[in-house]
């Protein structure tokens, strides 16, 4: 999961891509990024360590034509090296690329290609396929290039060259990819970004790029063309946890795909509790869902303090644990579980997530790591707990498989 950002128009770039990975940094806060094309053939480029709140350009860069890139990394570690936009040259033009998406493949493509790489993550492998593949224009040497990621790969893209874009998105639809305009007919400006909520200043949403779609853009015209047959498998877990509550992903929105989820949650529940308790943030449509369908109180119990980032997204084990404050009673919070309390009589535990790993590229726990999805029946999870708490009730899990509860709030 990261956040990627493009816009072309009249004015300037570089500011309404940062501002559009602002929206976005719910999605990223190990490294960030920004490419403008100041001419048709010159780059600006500008890459920070940390969350995009942390850090300033040295100066302002202008152009009129930008894409960027908010890091959660899936290939290679957190580094400013590591950072997007990746620029390559093609034909002595140069190129940048951002993609969110995971290529499970890439350390074999790599061995496969042979030759230098710049950098450790499975993006840079997109531009090497570009550069080898066949076409006779630059959109049909990408058209082939991401046919043959094949149908393991999930990406949502941008790529920038000659003062034009092109967004993908993998023939499943797994990362969001949204598209927006503003201003008059024949005079538009456009942005592309991973969430709606991204898009600010008076932009219109039109709709999204498809599974399997390349949408070409520049000043004058936009134009679509298929370069896979599309299956969609759109990913739950952006309307469960990753996206924004303010925006629509998949043509749903995010907020009330949650508050749905808590209500389903509700369904023949037959615990009795004095409250409902939700684990900022996420969560919080999902307990008010549920605080509908049984009128049992809403309590905002446990809160945060200002804009602390997202603990789930830290890279790396010992960061996440850096987070907790040793010698205090504490809540150890995940994004989808809690892992123990502190001073409730009886705890029910809701988790308003489903615990089947997705069979498509995700970078997660394997099964061995993940509780429900190891244990399964309640009796067993509860076991593996321990004593954290002894009065764990229960674990319901919503639908049995990733695709269904979409499908039942169509």
């Amino acid at each position: 999961m990261s956040g990627i950002f493009g816009f072309i128009g009249r004015g300037n770039a570089f500011v309404e891509v940062r501002s559009g990975l602002e929206s976005l940094s719910h999605r990223g806060q190990e490294s960030w990024g920004i490419v403008s094309g100041t001419r048709e053939t010159s780059f600006a480029e500008v890459r920070r360590r940390g969350s995009i709140f942390l850090s300033l350009p040295d100066r302002l860069h202008f152009g009129s034509v930008a894409i960027g890139h908010v890091r959660y990394p899936t290939a290679g570690e957190a580094s400013e090296r590591n950072a997007q936009p990746i620029v390559g040259t093609f034909r002595k033009e140069k190129v940048a690329l951002v993609h969110n998406g995971h290529i499970p493949r890439y350390r074999h493509l790599m061995e496969e290609m042979g030759g230098l790489f710049q950098t450790e993550t499975d993006t840079e492998i997109i531009l090497h396929l570009i550069a080898r593949s066949e076409g006779e224009s630059f959109e049909e040497k990408v058209a082939n290039a991401l046919a043959k990621l094949g149908r393991d790969s999930a990406f949502s893209l941008i790529i920038l060259r000659k003062g034009r874009l092109i967004a993908a998105r993998d023939p499943y639809g797994f990362r969001p990819l949204s598209l927006a305009r503003r201003g008059e007919e024949d005079d538009y400006e456009w942005a592309i970004a991973s969430e709606t909520c991204a898009f600010r200043n008076q932009f219109e949403f039109i709709g999204d790029v498809e599974p399997g779609q390349m949408v070409v853009i520049d000043r004058d015209r936009l134009e679509t063309r298929p370069f896979a047959s599309p299956n969609p498998r759109p990913c739950i877990l952006e309307c469960m946890d990753y996206a924004s509550p303010a925006s629509n992903v998949f043509s749903r929105n995010v907020y009330e795909f949650r508050e749905q989820a808590g209500a389903l949650l509700a369904e023949g529940e037959n615990e009795k509790a004095d409250t409902i308790i939700p684990i900022p943030r996420a969560a919080v449509p999902a307990a008010l869902g549920f605080h509908s369908a049984t009128a049992i109180p809403f309590r905002e119990a446990v809160t945060t303090v200002g804009e602390i980032g997202r603990i789930f997204i830290i890279s790396k084990e010992k960061d996440r644990k850096g987070v907790n404050l040793p010698g205090r009673p504490a809540f150890y919070i995940d994004e989808q579980n809690i892992l123990f309390h502190q001073g409730a009589q009886t705890l029910f535990s809701q988790v308003a997530t489903i615990p089947a790993l997705l069979n498509r590229p995700l970078h997660i726990a394997s099964g061995d790591d993940l509780l429900s999805f190891l244990f399964g029946p309640i009796s067993g999870f509860a076991h593996q707990i321990g004593d954290f708490p002894k009065t764990c009730g229960k674990l319901m899990l919503i639908l049995s498989q990733p695709g269904a509860v979409l499908d039942h709030l169509r």
